[in-house]
């Protein structure tokens, strides 16, 4: 059981006990629950961008004034790359 569930069946235990003041405590913590799980996640997709980035730099080589990726003969535009990180194929 995952910890938004069991947040969830603690909420309904505590309903039973019709304490107001307890069950928006639970509700509130419930809330708070949701939002580190939200901000879990977007703090796994932006580990896992940075990840492949480095995955991609690890291929990329220079050979002026051009890039090359492994396995693609086609160049690719330096100054996209070193400007925004791009991978820009030109000619």
């Amino acid at each position: 059981m995952g910890v938004f569930e069991t947040g969830k069946s603690i909420v309904e235990a505590v309903k039973k006990f019709k304490d107001p003041e307890l069950v928006n405590q639970m509700l509130e913590y419930q809330g708070q629950v949701l939002e580190l799980e939200n901000e879990k996640r977007i703090h796994l997709n932006r580990i896992r961008e940075l990840e492949q980035a480095l995955e991609t730099k690890g291929k990329l080589t220079y050979d002026p004034p051009l890039y090359f990726l492994e396995d693609d003969p086609t160049p690719f535009c330096p100054r996209c790359w070193e400007g925004d990180q791009k991978l820009i194929h030109i000619l």
